[in-house]
């Protein structure tokens, strides 16, 4: 029976953190099959999903329920920048408490 190690919080996992407490070739690559996306950070920034959907100003329910999925698909907690058309003009954060979306918008830094 192979013993099982737990990982460190995933938000400061890296790659190599993974190989080095998985023991054995197996371990790693079931890991690697299941969550192939695992990005390799090494330091602990949040990242968080990017649209550059076109939207009105600001972006409507609909208009975000299509670039991102309703607020029920993507669930409570969700998080993502919106940069209307990639423009860099205007540039929103989302937020979904898994029934509304919610809206920030940032001004540019100058």
């Amino acid at each position: 029976m192979t013993s099982h190690y737990e990982l460190p919080d995933a938000g400061r996992t890296t790659h190599d953190q993974i190989d080095a407490r998985l023991p054995t070739a197996e371990e790693k690559d079931g890991l690697r099959k299941l969550a192939p996306a695992i990005p390799n950070f090494t330091d602990t920034s949040l990242r968080i999903l990017r649209s550059t959907a076109n939207t009105a100003n600001p972006p409507t329910d609909a208009q975000l329920d299509a670039a991102l999925g309703t607020p029920a698909a993507v669930g409570t907690g969700f998080l993502a920048l919106l940069d209307d058309n990639g423009a860099g003009a205007n540039v929103y954060l989302l937020a979904s408490d898994g029934t509304n979306w919610w809206i920030a918008t940032l001004t540019k830094a100058t």
